[in-house]
């Protein structure tokens, strides 16, 4: 499947600058930062619903740690 990308002159220097430093194609990159983008954000919810369990679970004795 494919789709096109619009950019303006500022994005697409900025891509061209990309593509260049790190030797692939602009579709590459564009490729390359979306998934990035997908792992980060996938990551961060990953991280947020442990530290929300961990909370939940351990949320009494951690207030009393803090008081020690």
């Amino acid at each position: 499947m494919s789709f096109t990308l619009r950019t303006d002159d500022q994005l697409d220097g900025i891509l061209t600058e990309l593509s260049e430093d790190m030797n692939l194609s602009k579709q590459e990159v564009v490729r390359h930062l979306i998934l990035e983008g997908a792992e980060r954000i996938h990551r961060r919810k990953r991280l947020e619903a442990a530290y929300s369990s961990t909370l939940n679970q351990y949320g009494d004795a951690l207030d009393r740690l803090k008081d020690l």
